[in-house]
């Protein structure tokens, strides 16, 4: 009777470790192209094999690449000058702290200055 119950147990166990799922966004080869318009992109999973699910990020990685002008980016979607820079050939790491409360980032806002324009590498996962 107690053997059942350890292997019982391994199955449940096994069971809602292979429910455990993962999500993942990618911006690919091309990346996006930041403009003078604010520019927002939701996550939508599409590394994980999962069904293209929209997802709120715990983590974002963005990589402007070089020959890129500084830009401005906001986790909430919507970003003005104001907000957080990114200068060419520089990156930034953003984990969520979910002491705040909520599940996450919703999207990444991202805009230039007149004039300006850049191309940023950006994934995110949950």
């Amino acid at each position: 009777m107690r053997r059942l119950w350890f292997v019982l147990l391994a199955v449940v166990l096994a069971g809602g470790l292979a429910s455990a799922y993962t999500v993942h966004y990618s911006s690919g080869v091309n990346g996006i192209s930041i403009t003078t318009t604010n520019l927002v992109t939701q996550f939508t999973d599409n590394h994980s094999g999962g069904a293209g699910t929209t997802f709120r990020a715990t983590w974002i990685f963005i990589r402007s690449r070089a020959g890129s002008d500084a830009c401005f980016f906001d986790t909430d979607g919507v970003a003005t000058t104001s907000d957080d820079r990114l200068d060419a050939g520089q990156n930034v790491s953003i984990t969520y702290d979910n002491r705040l409360g909520g599940e996450g980032f919703p999207a990444l806002g991202a805009i230039c200055d007149t004039g300006e324009s850049a191309t940023w590498d950006l994934s995110a996962g949950r």
